[in-house]
């Protein structure tokens, strides 16, 4: 009997290698990776992706410091790159201008994930990004990832439905820029931007839905969308030191529910790093039939700046503001671009100045 449970024992032990090799999950240490953050990790890590056949297959970091002086290329689908949480640190070298890339190609990359890992850049003048995937893709995940000290964290293109829930970005210019693609959710997302950054930028997208992050100073401009359409904007906290916090360039955007605070860093109003004067609204909007709802605006901007700034378009909403800390006769700005406008219970007659056209006003009880 002993020896039918020793044997039984081995045969199982026998099968787990088996099972790991089939299951194409590499942990990155038993192949030679060091994390002493002076080892140059690249090649190991790129090797074992190579290995990897149509299905894909996991890339598994664990704690540690685990520097590249190249970056790590993704060419097929389905590949995971993956830590153990945060103590699990990708580190860019000097001169390295990514961390994760996906280069540009013809055809279509599909169900990358990284996750459960920290991505750090050593060289901000290096122009880094920690995760740049430059060609379409569908399916894409980025979860509980935390990036830093990078120039961009996350840059995608021609992203269909991906996910992009649970990062931290911070310490870089810009935190996260999206061009074209449609239907991918950003959500419970932290980040933040330097002065000469857009924050958050979504540029010819479609459908994207940006629910429950926190964006954090100091970013030029917030949250921008370029040529951005159908996307809704809700339920998030932004927080911004300068004016121009969320501008609207595209149609039929939903912008609902958010707490927006223009607010004082050691006491003062700072200078406007672009340029911009206090005419050029904390919240500006350029494009048709977009909806300004039930949003809660708290803005410390001098007084007579204005707080919301519809500059042109068709058709636009602004309803249920609640505009408040300091005062303004230009809490409501509309320029006389702007045809249409309906704006409904966000101020009194002394605060809305209205020069376009066709706008109808149903003012504050």
């Amino acid at each position: 009997m002993k020896k039918l449970v020793a044997a039984v024992i081995l045969g199982l032990l026998a099968v787990v290698p088996a099972q790991a090799q089939v299951r194409g999950e590499y942990l990155i240490t038993n192949h030679g990776a060091v994390g002493d953050g002076q080892f140059d990790n690249e090649v190991i890590i790129n090797d074992l992706i190579n290995r990897m056949g149509p299905s894909g297959g996991s890339i598994v970091i664990p704690h540690g410091d685990f520097r590249i002086n190249k970056a790590i290329v993704v060419l097929k689908s389905f590949v995971t790159i993956r830590g153990m949480g945060p103590g699990s640190k990708l580190l860019v070298g000097p001169g390295v201008r990514e961390g994760i890339v996906g280069p540009v190609a013809e055809h279509r990359l599909s169900g990358l994930t990284v996750k459960d890992l920290h991505i750090a850049g050593m060289d901000f003048a290096a122009d880094q990004t920690g995760i740049l995937i430059d060609r379409a893709t569908d399916g894409t995940l980025i979860t509980n990832v935390t990036l830093s000290n990078l120039r961009r964290g996350i840059f995608l293109r021609d992203a269909d439905a991906a996910r992009v829930v649970g990062n931290r970005v911070v310490d870089s210019e810009a935190s996260f820029h999206m061009v074209g693609g449609f239907m991918t959710v950003v959500n419970r997302n932290h980040f933040s931007g330097y002065s000469g950054g857009v924050t958050f930028l979504l540029e010819g997208c479609n459908r994207v839905q940006v629910t429950g992050n926190i964006f954090m100073p100091d970013g030029g401009v917030g949250l921008l969308l370029s040529d951005a359409h159908n996307c809704n904007i809700s339920g998030n906290s932004i927080t911004s030191w300068y004016t121009g916090a969320i501008e609207i360039k595209g149609n039929m955007n939903s912008v609902s529910g958010n707490n927006i605070s223009a607010v004082h860093k050691d006491g003062n109003w700072l200078p406007d790093p672009k340029g911009r004067d206090g005419l050029w609204g904390l919240i500006r909007i350029e494009g048709n039939d977009n909806n300004l709802i039930s949003n809660q605006i708290m803005s410390w901007q001098p007084d007579g700046d204005v707080r919301v700034n519809v500059v042109s378009g068709n058709n636009n909403v602004l309803r249920d503001l609640y505009i408040a800390a300091h005062g303004s006769e230009r809490k409501i700005n509309v320029h006389n671009d702007a045809h249409g406008t309906r704006i409904t219970h966000s101020g009194l007659p002394h605060e809305i100045a209205n020069f376009g056209q066709d706008t109808r006003i149903a003012f504050d009880p």
